[in-house]
C-alpha cells in the first residue's frame, strides 16, 4: 500500500509536470504568434503609412496643379478683361481726336499727348504706340496699345496683362466724320417726351423699325404718354432709367394692345438706353446757295428760287406758292404759308438756339408738297444742293407747325419744335428730329409714316466735318497665341 502511494503521488508529480511544461509550451506559441502578428501589423501600418503619404503627396501635388490653373484662368480671363477695356477707352479717345488727311498717325499722337485727353504715347517707324496704362490702380491688370496703317484703315491692338498673362485684341478703325450715325437709326428723336392721343399714329413704310422712337428727355420720370387709339408701328427707347410709361385705353406698340401688368406690350418700351446728345445741324453750309433775298411779295401764284429771307420780315404767303432750292430762313422770322406750297427744295434756318421758338417759327396752315431735289433743274444754280439729297426741313431754334397734309417729304425733317394738328401728316423720307424739351404732342387723326430706304444714314446738314477714327465693329477679332 504505502508503494502504491508513492507510486501514485510520483505519477501526480510527473502529471502536474506535464501540465506545466505544456503551459509553457502553450504560452511560448501564444508569444511567438503574438510576435509574429505584431511584426506583421507593423509592416501592414508601414505599407498603409506609405501609402497615405503617396496618396498625401499626390492630393497636394494635384490641388498645388488645380490652385495654378485655376490662378492661369483668373490671369488669362483678366488680361482679356483688361485688353477688352483697353480697347473701348482707346477707341472712345480716338473719336474725340480731329485728323487730317496729311499724317493721322501724328495727329492722333498730339491728340492724344494734348491736356485734355493727356494719355502718354509715342511712335516708332509707323506706328504709334500707348504706354501700359493701369486698371484701378493695377489690380484689374493693365494695357498697351499699336496703332497702325493697315489698308487704306487703320489697325488697332490693345493687349491686356495680369500677372504673366497676356492677351490681346484688334479691330480696324476708318476715318468717318464725327456725328455717330448710329443715332439716325431711330426714326424719332425728341429730346422731350413724347404724347400721343386719339389716333395719332407712327408707322414705318418698310418694317416697323424704321418708326422706333429715342427720347433722351428726363424733365420727369414720365416719358411716355399714351391714350385713346394711339399705335406705334416700332419699340420705345428712353435714356431715363427712372422713366415710366402711361398707357391707357386701346393703345398698340409694335403690335401689342395689353398694357396689363404682365402684358407683352411693355417688351417694347425700354428705359435706361444709352443717351444720345441730340446734334444740331449745320445750316451754314446751305446759307452760300441762298443768292437772291425775298422781294416782299406774298400773295401767290409765286416762285422763289434759292432765297433768303431776312430776319423780322414775318411774311404770310397766301394761294400758290412755289419754293425751288434753298430756302434759308433768318432769326428772328414768323412764317405762314396759308395756301398750297409745293417744296423742291430744302428750308433751312439760321440756329438761334433752344427756348426761341415764340419768336422763330414756321407754319403750313394748308397743304404741303415735297418733291425731292433731282427733279431740280440740272443748272449751275442747283448743282450743289443735287448731290445732298436727304434733308426737306433743317430748322433748329423754329417752331414748325403742320395742320394739313404734306404728303411725302424728300428727306429728314428736324425743328426745335414740333406741332402737328387736324389731319395732318404724311411720309418723311428720313428720321424726325425735334430738339426741344417740350412734349412731342400729336392729336387727331395725324399719320406719320418713316421710309428709311431713300436717303443716307446721315442727312446732309449733320454732317461736322471734322473727322475721326471710328471702329468697324465687324473687324473685331481676339488674337490667339
Amino acid at each position: 500500500m504505502l508503494r502504491n502511494t508513492n507510486t501514485s503521488r510520483q505519477v501526480a508529480r510527473t502529471t502536474k509536470r506535464c501540465k506545466v511544461q505544456s503551459r509553457h509550451l502553450a504560452m511560448r506559441g501564444i508569444i511567438a504568434n503574438y510576435r509574429n502578428q505584431s511584426g506583421m501589423i507593423l509592416v501592414l501600418t508601414m505599407i498603409f503609412l506609405v501609402v497615405a503619404l503617396v496618396i498625401a503627396a499626390l492630393v497636394l501635388s494635384v490641388g498645388s496643379m488645380g490652385l495654378q490653373q485655376s490662378v492661369n484662368q483668373q490671369e488669362a480671363h483678366q488680361a482679356r478683361l483688361a485688353a477688352e477695356s483697353g480697347m473701348g477707352y482707346v477707341c472712345s479717345l480716338l473719336q474725340r481726336i480731329s485728323i487730317s488727311e496729311d499724317d493721322v498717325i501724328s495727329d492722333i499722337k498730339a491728340g492724344l499727348n494734348a491736356g485734355a485727353i493727356d494719355v502718354n504715347a509715342y511712335t516708332h517707324g509707323e506706328s504709334l504706340y500707348v504706354y501700359p496704362m493701369a486698371i484701378e490702380s493695377g489690380d484689374a491688370g493693365m494695357f498697351s496699345a499699336q496703332l497702325r496703317e493697315s489698308g487704306g484703315n487703320y489697325l488697332l491692338t490693345v493687349t491686356g496683362s495680369s500677372g504673366n498673362t497676356l492677351r490681346a485684341v484688334s479691330v480696324e478703325l476708318a476715318p468717318q466724320d464725327a456725328i455717330n450715325s448710329a443715332i439716325f437709326d431711330h426714326g424719332f428723336l425728341l429730346g422731350g417726351k413724347l404724347q400721343l392721343t386719339d389716333n395719332a399714329t407712327f408707322k414705318g413704310q418698310n418694317n416697323p423699325d424704321e418708326a422706333q422712337v429715342f427720347t433722351n428727355y428726363v424733365g420727369s420720370d414720365e416719358t411716355f404718354n399714351l391714350s385713346g387709339n394711339a399705335s406705334l408701328a416700332g419699340d420705345l427707347h428712353a435714356a431715363n432709367r427712372d422713366g415710366y410709361a402711361s398707357v391707357s385705353n386701346n393703345v398698340s406698340i409694335a403690335g401689342q394692345t395689353d398694357y396689363t401688368l404682365a402684358g407683352e406690350l411693355w417688351d417694347h418700351i425700354h428705359f435706361g438706353a444709352p443717351f444720345i446728345a441730340l446734334p444740331r445741324p449745320n445750316t451754314s453750309i446751305f446759307e452760300p446757295m441762298a443768292t437772291a433775298t425775298f422781294s416782299g411779295k406774298t400773295a401767290g401764284p409765286l416762285t422763289f428760287t434759292n432765297i433768303r429771307i431776312p430776319a423780322n420780315t414775318n411774311p404770310k404767303f397766301t394761294g400758290q406758292i412755289n419754293l425751288e432750292g434753298v430756302i434759308y430762313v433768318e432769326s428772328p422770322n414768323k412764317i405762314e404759308f396759308g395756301g398750297n406750297v409745293d417744296i423742291t427744295g430744302i428750308i433751312v434756318t439760321e440756329d438761334p438756339g433752344p427756348g426761341q421758338t415764340t419768336d422763330n417759327s414756321i407754319k403750313f396752315t394748308g397743304s404741303a408738297f415735297f418733291h425731292d431735289i433731282s427733279e431740280l433743274p440740272d443748272t449751275p444754280a442747283h448743282a450743289t444742293l443735287r448731290s445732298m439729297p436727304g434733308t426737306a426741313i433743317l430748322a433748329p431754334g423754329f417752331e414748325v407747325a403742320f395742320a394739313g397734309n404734306f404728303g411725302t417729304t424728300a428727306g429728314a425733317l428736324a425743328a426745335e419744335k414740333f406741332t402737328l394738328s387736324g389731319n395732318s401728316g404724311g411720309t418723311v423720307r428720313g428720321p424726325v428730329v425735334s430738339y426741344s424739351n417740350d412734349p412731342f404732342t400729336m392729336s387727331g387723326d395725324t399719320i406719320l409714316t418713316i421710309d428709311r430706304s431713300s436717303y443716307p444714314t446721315v442727312p446732309p446738314g449733320f454732317i461736322s466735318g471734322i473727322t475721326v477714327l471710328k471702329p468697324i465693329i465687324t473687324t473685331y477679332r481676339e488674337i490667339r497665341e
